[in-house]
């Protein structure tokens, strides 16, 4: 590796980083069923990217106006990712791993939360 920064500090090769990533196997494509359709996602990977990956940005609608809502801090905090797996509503699919056969409903219909009835 080329050093480039005198010899004082961390050696760097910029394109280490590419090299290594070609060494990484690649998961396992598994088929998951997403609102009826059967999608082919990396096994093991967190649900919400790999949904968002797939092109698949919009899990639920807001609780107000039903705007399209999808995955927003993928850590668990926001609840924007939430949809129903494997007949659980609410599933926050940013920290749960895909696995073959799963079933994932997206809640277009339906938010997390509802509103006020005032609200409504």
């Amino acid at each position: 590796m080329a050093r480039r920064d005198g010899g004082g500090g961390m050696a760097t090769d910029e394109t280490a980083w590419l090299r290594a990533a070609d060494e990484v196997d690649a998961p396992a494509l598994v088929e998951v069923t997403i609102d009826g359709r059967v999608v082919r996602l990396p096994d093991g990977e967190m649900l919400a990217a790999s949904l968002l990956a797939a092109g698949y940005a919009a899990l639920n609608g807001s609780i107000v106006q039903g705007e399209p809502r999808g995955p927003f801090c993928l850590m668990g905090s926001c609840c924007q990712c939430v949809a129903e797996i494997d007949g659980v509503p609410q599933v926050r699919t940013c920290r749960v791993a895909v696995r073959a056969g799963m079933r994932v409903r997206r809640m277009m219909d339906a938010s997390p939360v509802r509103p006020p009835d005032a609200v409504a």
